[in-house]
């Protein structure tokens, strides 16, 4: 997850932030459940799940664990190949944790495989070899400042001059206090092969020495996306619901707050609906790859397998950063949990709207318990997550995430390795998330959702034509209304109005060469907490998303012709705006 504030904090502003925040707040005595294993699991055992690595693939496999623990079969576990190859410096250790990751220098084939011992060489003003110490080395040291190449040639001179026992074959570096990867472009003339991390990383590794079995420049290549789905009750759903988190965090972060907690309420949801009754919803749960940065591809991989027809009656939950507790760079607490829309840019950009997904969350607040200094639940216009993917292709989408109420701001140390279970998490604010999501998954299968509108035209006796809504009484659970707009060439719209105690309409276009579109209506809660904004956002429609033709002969007295309207989002781009087009069935009276 990606937000464009406070970007350029240095580091010492970023260390006073954190010592004087953390007294604020406190994370709630986790209970021993499935959020709490699974955070622990990600961020201690998997560690920074920087795309297209080891780490991340040892994430995908936990939860693909999880889901056939809860009984789903067929669990897809796909690596789609990344757009382009990159690569990182890469530590491995034969005790099974974590790799630790960096910048490697030099990024090119001169970068060989070391398989040495790794050393505390001490800081870059005093190092030395400890005594005892021969052979291959991997040198560990700590810089005051970025690592230059003086520096670096100065060390490996020196050590070879002073040490002729011993041979330096690669450095580990970082800088001193630093929460984010320094980079250091003149390193890649350096000879000798670097990887620089931060000093959290940096630390860890050195706790592990003994069990380094080498550091390497290692190739990403692809990504990964593990899926669980629970049928509908019928093979003709009426609608599905995908829910989604991104499984990697950025290569200096343990990423406990972005994206753990996604990750973690994706499991505890997929467990939690494994053995409800979603009547005729079909429920995807997709913990997926590559959102930092790499093309967002285990969504897309996601949306490129969805039919037309499935697009759809989809909707899109999607979840990053549910449990943070850190304040953003002037020292603001994240005190809402928003649901971030996509309203598209440029030409494309539409208003702030109250969409189908944000809607099932936000009316659902009211019956979950607050966490501490959480004060609003509301949607706000924003994308950078796995919901933009979702509603470029046509599909509603909201993405939850905890935030400051009035800017959506995150915290400061987002993408650093200050973001830890220990420094940036509350089990409570998280709790609050899931059991919201789960409220509004919920709402979707108590209120029967549709995205289908069953339109059935009748041509009576007087040579009236009656346009009925036959799958009415299921949609006003949801809806307020359900307008269908009749189009001929030559003559005037006719648009029709359903409700509840109208479902049915007389038509005064001949529907048999009639263009039809649907938009289905509704209001609910836009913001828990300021009434003005609610009332601004309250009023959402599913809009266009279908058109359908209806060619047949001329019907006869007595003859029923049907067709089905697909309620949806409406379309952000031209390329999205192909939607489905369906054949109208006659059907004998």
């Amino acid at each position: 997850m990606k937000k464009n504030i406070w970007k350029k904090l240095t580091v010492m502003a970023l260390a006073i932030c954190l010592s004087v925040s953390c007294l604020c707040i406190a994370p709630a005595e986790a209970a021993e459940d499935t959020l709490t294993a699974s955070m622990e699991y990600l961020v201690d055992e998997c560690g920074s799940r920087l795309y297209g690595t080891p780490n991340e693939e040892k994430a995908a496999a936990f939860v693909k664990a999880q889901f056939e623990s809860f009984g789903y079969s067929d669990v897809q576990w796909v690596q789609p190949t990344l757009n382009s190859v990159s690569y990182v410096g890469k530590l491995s250790f034969s005790d099974g944790t974590q790799d630790i990751y960096g910048n490697c220098y030099p990024n090119s084939d001169a970068f060989a495989k070391v398989t040495a011992k790794l050393v505390d060489l001490g800081t870059d003003t005093a190092y030395a070899v400890p005594t005892g110490i021969t052979g291959d080395i991997i040198g560990a040291v700590k810089f005051a400042e970025a690592p230059t190449l003086d520096a670096v040639n100065a060390i490996a001179a020196k050590i070879a001059a002073d040490y002729t026992d011993v041979t330096l074959k690669g450095l580990l570096l970082c800088k001193d206090n630093s929460i984010t990867v320094v980079r250091t472009k003149t390193l890649d003339n350096s000879t000798i092969p670097c990887v620089v991390t931060t000093e959290y990383f940096f630390d860890a590794a050195l706790a592990k020495a003994d069990a380094l079995t080498g550091m390497e420049r290692y190739e990403r290549t692809m990504t990964n996306a593990v899926i669980a789905t629970k049928e509908a009750a019928t093979d003709d759903p009426d609608a599905i619901i995908i829910v989604t988190a991104h499984l990697d965090s950025v290569m200096a972060a343990p990423g406990a707050s972005d994206n753990a907690t996604g990750v973690s309420t994706l499991i505890e949801l997929a467990k939690k609906f494994s053995t409800v009754d979603n009547g005729n919803i079909k429920l995807i749960f997709g913990a997926v790859g590559a959102e930092e940065g790499g093309g967002m591809l285990g969504s897309m991989y996601i949306i490129n397998n969805l039919t037309a027809e499935e697009k759809a009656i989809a909707i899109n939950l999607n979840m990053d950063m549910l449990g943070a507790i850190q304040p953003t760079g002037d020292g603001v607490p994240l005190n809402a949990v928003s649901m971030d829309i996509y309203c598209g840019k440029g030409n494309n950009a539409k208003p702030l709207t109250l969409n189908l997904p944000a809607y099932l969350v936000t009316n659902g607040a009211a019956d979950v318990t607050w966490a501490s200094g959480i004060e609003n639940v509301r949607i706000f216009k924003y994308g950078s997550s796995d919901h933009q993917k979702f509603q470029e292709a046509g599909i509603d989408a909201a993405s939850m995430i905890v935030v400051t109420d009035e800017d959506d701001d995150i915290e400061s140390i987002n993408h650093s390795s200050a973001d830890t279970i220990e420094n940036n998490y509350s089990y409570e604010r998280h709790l609050m998330c899931t059991n919201l999501m789960a409220n509004g998954i919920q709402t979707a299968i108590d209120k029967e959702l549709s995205k289908k509108a069953e339109i059935t035209f009748t041509k009576k006796n007087d040579n009236t034509i009656t346009a009925a809504l036959s799958n009415g009484a299921q949609l006003f659970k949801l809806y307020d209304k359900v307008v269908a707009t009749l189009s001929v060439e030559g003559a005037e719209p006719v648009e029709l109005t359903f409700t509840a105690d109208a479902l049915t309409a007389p038509v005064t276009v001949d529907p048999e060469t009639c263009t039809i579109t649907a938009i289905g209506y509704g209001s609910g809660v836009a913001d828990n907490k300021d009434a003005q904004r609610s009332e601004e956002l309250k009023n959402f429609s599913a809009a266009l998303v279908a058109e359908t033709t209806v060619k047949t002969a001329a019907p006869e007295t007595g003859d029923t012709f049907n067709t089905t309207l697909y309620i949806g989002l409406l379309t952000l781009s031209a390329m999205a705006a192909a939607a489905v087009v369906c054949k109208a069935k006659k059907v004998e009276a």
